[in-house]
């Protein structure tokens, strides 16, 4: 990070020559509107993600301020970051919690609350998230303590992932047909009505699934998600149905009741926030925090390989932790380092602090179009992104990670996600780090001993059996 009026000139030297020199600019240019552009079609499906349900009349709000978050954290992180063409941005793991969270805190609040109250109550929830992550990195980054973010287990960290996954996958289902996904609902997602909104964004989501596997290129990403959203259009010309008839269907975002554009919170809105439904949310914002730091030191190193570059890895915790309080008092959402943008701008050749301002800017022009443009993008196409990355992760952690994983291991993965899903997110969480922490301590006593402590924890259910199974298996 620039502190003195020496590094500050370098800084603008730097900028100066990449715009003036064509052989620099002409990649900064391309990679910033691609990677931005990205950028704002994920951060789109994520607002939807949050504000879902009851809460989709407020998506527009939702969308300014991702598109806001990512502009501001996207434009810091270029300019201060130890190594230029780091691209940050909204994660779906902040936002599947946020998502969690935004129907927790509605369903927890009295009958009577106003819309207004709900709305502000959410935001500021969002923005504590943010502002609570900031010091937590920024902390580790001036301690040069960051490494110990290392430790967290890998069986924590894979349960809390596949998790996630899940609830991405519920958030998928709830963007698209406008309800929650439940086993007494399941028949109903059959009927003629339904399954229209949302077979094609599954199909979607499994041809994702299979080109990015088959297919490593940089282009293969934007071109399907522009190319779906013409197949889309191209498809309601075929069967002869208006754009009209399309919305009141529920295929597309809009229209929005507009009930408001998002804006910062200021000191008239403490008042109407529920503060004792707020720091119930604080959990959770420990959570976001902790894997914050985690993905940004994974995302860091993980550039630093591909790229045969050193980073820093305390500085981009700093940066990133003063991007996030910068955000949170803006009332924005959580953003960080992502690991494949980055090695997207690099491969592109977007290797200059230019490229992120670019990309900033692009997520600045789509907030500027305002909702009207976007109440035409089709449910299908966010819904199957979301599904897209939700299925990737279940497959990751639940398939894939079997080989990789001690029996042990992969029975605590499987105990979060099933945790997660039959009683709540944050049960899950909580359930897996006793389980850590109490089978580390008891690793050194007798197995039926571990196997007893895990059937006192869950007792009863299917989720113990199913550890219990891998742990009797164990060597």
């Amino acid at each position: 990070m620039p502190h003195s009026p020496r590094t500050q000139t370098q800084f603008q030297r730097q900028l100066l020559q990449q715009i003036v020199q064509p052989h620099r600019l002409m990649p900064s240019l391309t990679t910033g509107i691609v990677t931005g552009t990205v950028g704002v079609l994920l951060n789109i499906s994520f607002a939807s993600l949050i504000f879902s349900g009851s809460l989709s009349s407020y998506l527009p709000v939702g969308i300014g301020m991702v598109l806001f978050s990512s502009a501001i954290t996207r434009t810091l992180v270029a300019l201060t970051s130890s190594f230029p063409g780091i691209i940050a941005d909204l994660d779906p793991v902040p936002a599947a919690i946020l998502g969690w969270s935004a129907a927790t805190i509605v369903k927890r609040l009295p009958a009577s609350t106003s819309d207004t109250e709900i709305l502000i109550t959410i935001i500021a929830t969002i923005a504590l998230t943010s502002l609570v992550t900031g010091v937590f990195l920024l902390s580790l980054g001036l301690l040069r303590v960051g490494e110990w973010v290392k430790r967290v287990p890998h069986s924590v960290v894979g349960g809390f992932l596949a998790s996630t996954g899940w609830l991405l996958v519920q958030g998928a289902f709830e963007v698209m047909t406008d309800d929650s996904l439940s086993i007494s609902r399941l028949f109903s997602l059959f009927h003629s009505s339904e399954w229209i909104r949302w077979a094609p964004g599954l199909l979607f989501a499994v041809h994702l699934l299979v080109i990015s596997r088959r297919y490593a290129h940089f282009l293969v990403m934007p071109i399907n998600l522009l190319g779906s959203i013409g197949i889309f259009y191209g498809f309601l010309s075929v069967i002869n149905m208006s754009v009209v008839e399309a919305s009141r269907q529920g295929l597309l975002l809009g229209p929005f009741s507009m009930k408001g554009a998002w804006q910062p919170l200021n000191l008239s809105h403490l008042p109407q926030i529920h503060w004792s439904i707020v720091t119930d949310q604080l959990s959770g914002m420990i959570t976001v925090a902790m894997i914050s730091a985690l993905s940004v030191l994974l995302a860091s190193r993980g550039l630093a390989l591909a790229t045969q570059q050193t980073i820093d890895l305390n500085r981009e915790l700093k940066v990133t932790g003063l991007a996030n309080l910068v955000v949170g008092l803006n009332s924005g959402i959580v953003c960080f380092h992502t690991l494949s943008d980055s090695i997207l701008a690099h491969k592109m050749g977007g290797r200059t602090r230019l490229m992120g301002v670019i990309s900033a800017i692009v997520c600045l022009a789509a907030l500027g179009l305002g909702p009207t443009l976007l109440s035409y993008f089709p449910k299908a196409v966010l819904g199957g992104l979301l599904l897209y990355l939700g299925i990737s992760m279940l497959v990751e952690w639940l398939i894939e990670s079997r080989s990789r994983l001690s029996r042990l291991d992969y029975g605590i993965v499987i105990l979060i996600l099933g945790i997660t899903a039959s009683v709540g997110f944050l049960c899950g969480i909580l359930v897996g780090w006793i389980a850590v922490v109490l089978l580390s301590f008891m690793t050194r006593r007798r197995p039926v001993a571990r196997i007893t402590l895990i059937a006192l924890m869950v007792p009863g259910s299917f989720i113990t059996l199913i550890v219990l199974s891998h742990l009797m298996r164990t060597p």
